[in-house]
């Protein structure tokens, strides 16, 4: 999980090879909590709610909105999940997991 400026976000996502969009199923939620959270349960991909991939630093200080999950595949594993969370200072937080076998 990191921040980058929202302006860079097209050019970052502009590499991605996405399979699926979606919006959130929720209107608030906590990046720091894996799992569902606020996404639809009937997405492709998703971060496990093992407590292994836990223990995000929180970096802001208002609460992040969520705006759209990225299905997409990974050129290194099985698929590739990307959370896109709004902040308030012209920020967005990325929240990036990969999945292999």
């Amino acid at each position: 999980m990191f921040e980058i400026d929202r302006k860079d976000l097209d050019a970052f996502v502009a590499q991605l090879k996405i399979t699926e969009r979606r919006r959130p199923a929720q209107k608030q939620g906590d990046p720091t909590k894996n799992g569902w959270n606020v996404w639809p349960q009937d997405a492709k991909t998703f971060v496990p709610g093992d407590d292994a991939y836990g223990r995000f630093k929180k970096t802001w200080n208002t609460a992040p909105i969520p705006e759209e999950m990225l299905s997409c595949q990974s050129p290194a594993g099985d698929w590739l999940h990307v959370e896109v969370w709004g902040l308030p200072e012209k920020k967005v937080l990325l929240k990036i997991f990969t999945d292999w076998n």
